[in-house]
């Protein structure tokens, strides 16, 4: 706690420059995902060295569905265009087949009366700020009361959906399976958006009181569904990136995020057109929704980050070493790309607590969490299936726990020494 009683404000992912070694291949795909279409390519590279680095970073799809098949080919060549449009088609299917899931989704909880809202990717593609030809997803998101989540899974799971057996978290409640459309999230609250510091993380009812959803046509022939206003969607597409995945790079492609934004962005300009919100008042918004969880100069240089590279191209925003936007970014591709930069930050990721849970009794009782597994967590991490294996995983993880932070801490000292 500061002085005057308030929460303490988080720190920066990134402090300082991460030291990245921009190669042709890192300009290349930055340039492609998030500069203007039809620009001449820079500097020669390896065109199958960097589409499999646009794949790592998930922004493979993107640079097919912005580029096109013709201009692919006079970058890449037609063996390296094949491979990024092969990639871009299977991502493309996937994400089409999640957002039918979201849609019915939408559909049986307005036939039960529910209210539900669809999050990140469904919200983004259902609101027309993306679409899913270039805005690839693993699962469907769907914030939903906990007052109404079991008669949800019930309509669910008479439209052919499974409960897995998954773990549930604090967040979430445990996944659903779809045969042929597959995983279902339903949300408790939204982590890391708070509607102010010191409250808990936003649930349905908060965001439904205080205006942060709006009604958008469904199909035709269809009702309209609920989503998060682009603030809202803003807010989590940052609290995502930078408070769940900033200090694991490598758990989810930190470029995703900065497309997402670069996405809402273009669209709230669109829609200032029509009275709606411009992109900054958008970002004023959802900086107040994160501030608990996510440092201002992060979230702000995350913001920026896409219309630096549209202009600049990726190659001169990295080399400005010093800027808050170059710090995040090479923070981001390093997480990424260098494995031993990722293990030195998992000492960080352990230790950085929600605000909700800073001081001792908070980190006292993320040990416990840590410890205290659930059967479907131990499953899940460690394959047990018998109760007596359940038994062994508990007793053997303060053990699996303590070698872990041996690990992370001599990789965070390793990686000090070498920044000196």
């Amino acid at each position: 706690m500061s002085k005057a009683g308030a929460p303490r404000a988080p720190t920066p992912i990134a402090p300082r420059p991460a030291g990245l070694e921009v190669t042709p291949e890192v300009a290349w795909v930055l340039d492609r995902a998030f500069g203007p279409v039809g620009a001449p390519p820079g500097e020669p590279f390896d065109a199958k060295e960097a589409v499999g680095l646009a794949t790592r970073l998930g922004v493979v799809s993107r640079i097919a569905d912005r580029w096109g098949p013709i201009r692919l080919v006079g970058d890449l060549g037609a063996e390296a265009a094949g491979d990024a449009t092969a990639a871009y088609r299977c991502e493309a299917v996937a994400a089409t087949r999640l957002l039918a899931l979201a849609r019915l989704v939408c559909r049986v909880a307005a036939r039960e009366g529910i209210r539900a809202v669809p999050l990140k990717f469904a919200a983004l593609c259902l609101s027309g700020a993306a679409s899913p030809a270039s805005r690839p997803a693993a699962d469907v998101d769907v914030l939903v009361a906990d007052e109404d989540a079991s008669r949800l899974v019930a309509a669910l799971a008479a439209d052919g959906f499974l409960v897995s057996d998954g773990p549930a978290y604090a967040h979430q409640h445990p996944p659903l399976l779809h045969p042929r459309g597959g995983m279902l999230e339903l949300h408790r609250t939204i982590p890391g958006v708070r509607l102010s510091p010191g409250t808990g993380e936003a649930r349905l009812e908060d965001v439904v009181r205080e205006g942060l959803v709006r009604e958008v046509a469904g199909e035709p022939g269809g009702e309209a569904s609920l989503v998060p206003v682009p603030a809202l969607l803003a807010a989590h597409a940052l609290a995502h990136g930078i408070y769940q995945h900033g200090l694991e790079p490598s758990a989810y492609p930190p470029l995703r995020m900065l497309a997402d934004l670069q996405d809402l962005a273009r669209s709230a300009a669109a829609e200032a057109e029509a009275d709606l919100p411009a992109a900054d008042e958008v970002l004023a918004a959802a900086l107040r929704l994160v501030a608990a969880e996510v440092a201002a100069e992060d979230a702000r240089a995350a913001w920026a980050l896409p219309g630096r590279l549209a202009r600049e191209g990726g190659r001169a925003v990295l080399t400005d070493a010093e800027s808050p936007e170059a710090r995040l970014l090479g923070h981001f591709l390093r997480g990424a790309l260098d494995p031993e930069y990722a293990r030195s930050l998992k000492l960080r990721s352990i230790s950085t607590l929600p605000s909700d849970r800073r001081g001792p009794l908070g980190l006292l009782r993320q040990a416990w969490d840590a410890v205290a597994l659930e059967p479907a967590q131990t499953r899940k991490l460690y394959g047990a299936k018998t109760r007596t294996a359940h038994i062994a995983a508990l007793a053997l993880r303060p053990f699996h726990l303590a070698a872990k932070l041996v690990r992370y801490t001599l990789a965070a000292a390793r990686q000090s020494r070498r920044e000196r």
